[in-house]
């Protein structure tokens, strides 16, 4: 009897040790999988960053030979669009920012080069900030790489860098706020961060500053965006009044 008791404990210990082995050659292969998988995902990841780069860096020598070679151009409006494409980017592949952001600076240091802004760099600009708010609204965890580019390149809000024509500040205003309207509907999570970007770059309505002429032109620019935003996210129209009162000085919830 003691002596199937040893043999029982034996081949319990026996069926125990195999049992283990069998579940370690399992999970050995299964994290080596995981390991590989991983491994691929970070190739992946550094081929599509090397790609960006090089698109973004290829993007840059088309538009140093327009510079080189257009007398008439307006040269800082130009140079602004760079800011477009650099955020577009960024929100590809946010890892890139710094070089991304040393490959522009060869075309221009920061926004102060471009000051007194022409008209059409107004423009692009309004543009740039528009991209900036498609940035943060797709990649909201970003926002500070946003804000240092933006900073950098679009430059904050001035009243003294304004167009004396109304129509073009009106215009740009309103470029942008299509995109805010729509970025907000995308990502309604990032509503905050998206006030605070157009507080920045836009700046709050202020009648001191901002002529009815002005207003009346951002608003027709932005109308459409804040249709469209109305249409995909219907539940945030207090969102998007809340926008309208702070930079274009009107409710439609009242």
């Amino acid at each position: 009897m003691h002596h199937k008791t040893e043999t029982y404990i034996i081949m319990k210990k026996i069926i125990l040790l195999l049992t283990g082995i069998t579940l370690l050659v399992l999970t050995s292969c299964t994290y080596e999988d995981d390991i590989n998988n991983l491994q691929n995902q970070i190739n992946d990841l550094s081929e599509n960053q090397n790609e960006i780069e090089n698109q973004f860096s290829t993007s840059l020598d088309s538009i140093s030979n327009l510079l080189d070679n257009s007398a008439d151009s307006d040269i800082n409006a130009i140079k602004m669009s760079v800011a477009i494409t650099l955020l577009e980017n960024i929100t590809r592949q946010p890892e890139s920012a710094e070089t991304l952001i040393a490959l522009t600076e060869t075309i221009y240091t920061d926004y102060t080069e471009l000051l007194p802004f022409t008209d059409n760099t107004i423009i692009v600009r309004g543009q740039a900030v528009a991209e900036l708010f498609q940035g943060i609204s797709r990649q909201p965890e970003a926002f500070e790489t946003f804000d240092t580019a933006a900073t950098q390149f679009v430059g904050p809000f001035d009243p003294e860098h304004m167009s004396d024509n109304a129509i073009i500040n009106g215009n740009a205003r309103g470029i942008a706020m299509i995109d805010l309207f729509i970025g907000i509907a995308r990502q309604p999570e990032a509503f905050e961060s998206l006030k605070t970007a157009a507080t920045k770059y836009l700046g709050d309505y202020d009648p001191a500053i901002f002529s009815d002429e002005t207003i009346e032109a951002a608003k027709a620019q932005a109308f459409n965006g804040l249709l469209e935003a109305l249409i995909r996210q219907p539940e945030a129209e207090e969102l998007f009044n809340e926008i309208c009162i702070q930079f274009l000085d009107f409710s439609f919830l009242d």
